[in-house]
């Protein structure tokens, strides 16, 4: 890391960092290593799937748009997402919470009282934790979770290939749009925050609704790669094309690990149709949109409604590729397919044959950080 020294966290991104931290595993007990969306080690010849994330006041969220319970839900749904997203089940979740002396009693019971309640959607108890003092509220929790009886595979993020399907299970853009509304960017008129859809964004950037269900349905199903869509469609779909590109040099096959630098010839490429995203996201974000850019001279309703669906995070949707053989489970929709890169096409994701180059998406290490 010699060279990286003096660069700022900002400069060389989440991402970057995790990956310049992270060693190739070196343990028999170690199935899978860093870089998909939890960890696989063996327990008593099966495999255990383990998962830890932080949601940061200020940060990740905003006490005064979203009630402490519903941070305690967003807590555990996101951890749960990640263990789900590998084709598991969660078994148990530890939460470890640091906050200020000063603050209430009642706040930490309700962030609590949501981790218990989110838990026990998936049939899963908070088995312990830990509290301490910090200068602002930060809420960690570890996931645990195993596969099916039996289960030989693993769902990653770097198994697509040329002839794939790619298909998205769950909401898109709802949590975005329910953080523009939040912090005002569309105004605060009686009449606007209290439409029904205004409400429903709202209420799912507070807390999302990951489909469950849907990733161990997905690796029954066959799926090639999988992913929640924690950061932003476009650039969690740009982790799946790049790691499935570096998967090809199997240098480090126990962990998951970018291709750096423009796909070759040969490469994974994912060509998407709008039509396909559109349908995806409902009919009801774009009465949102609608409804919104009434609100802001701006951008249209189509402009908000497709930066919501590409570069908002946080739905915790399920996005993966399966094979062009394989009919993807009820609840996933096709939104495109997984090609060779060309020469002609060069590009990691096209959409409607026009190349994606501004991938959008959360980071954690961004300038601005987006209370998210």
């Amino acid at each position: 890391m010699g060279a990286s020294q003096d660069i700022a966290i900002s400069d060389y991104g989440e991402k970057a960092i995790i990956e310049a931290v992270s060693q190739c595993p070196s343990c028999e007990t170690t199935i899978l290593g860093p870089g998909d969306d939890a960890a696989v080690v063996s327990a008593n010849d099966e495999k255990a799937v383990v998962c830890t994330d932080i949601l940061v006041e200020g940060n990740h969220f905003n006490l005064d748009w979203v009630e402490p319970f519903h941070v305690g839900r967003r807590a555990i749904a996101q951890n749960a997402a990640d263990i789900v997203a590998m084709g598991a089940r969660p078994t148990g979740f530890v939460v470890a919470v640091a906050a200020p002396a000063d603050c209430p009693v009642n706040t930490l019971k309700e962030i609590a009282r949501g981790t218990v309640e989110e838990a026990a959607k998936v049939g899963a108890d908070i088995v312990g934790g830990d509290y301490s003092q910090a200068p602002q509220l930060v809420i960690c929790v570890t996931a645990t979770g195993e596969f099916s009886p039996g289960e030989k595979n693993v769902l990653r993020q770097d198994g697509a290939q040329p002839g794939d399907i790619i298909a998205v299970s769950g909401n898109l853009g709802w949590s975005r749009a329910g953080y523009e509304i939040c912090s005002g960017k569309f105004g605060s008129m009686d009449n606007f925050m209290s439409n029904d859809l205004v409400q429903r964004a709202s209420a799912l950037y507070g807390c999302p609704e990951p489909p469950y269900e849907d990733g161990p349905v997905a690796l029954e199903a066959g799926a090639t790669s999988l992913t929640d869509v924690s950061d932003g469609l476009m650039l969690n779909l740009f982790h799946i094309i790049s790691k499935s590109a570096a998967r090809q040099d199997k240098s480090c096959p126990d962990s998951v690990r970018r291709y750096e630098g423009p796909p070759e010839a040969g490469m994974v490429q994912a060509q998407l149709d709008k039509k396909g995203i559109l349908a995806a996201a409902s009919d009801e974000l774009f009465g949102l949109a609608e409804l919104c850019a009434q609100h802001t001279d701006s951008e249209t309703a189509e402009e908000l409604l497709l930066r919501w669906i590409y570069h908002g995070g946080e739905d915790h949707a399920l996005l993966g590729t399966f094979p062009c053989s394989t009919k993807p489970p009820a609840n996933f929709k096709v939104i495109g397919k997984i090609v060779a890169s060309a020469p002609e096409s060069p590009g990691y994701i096209m959409v409607d044959r026009e190349l994606v180059e501004d991938y959008g998406g959360w980071e954690s290490f961004s300038d601005e950080p987006l209370a998210k």
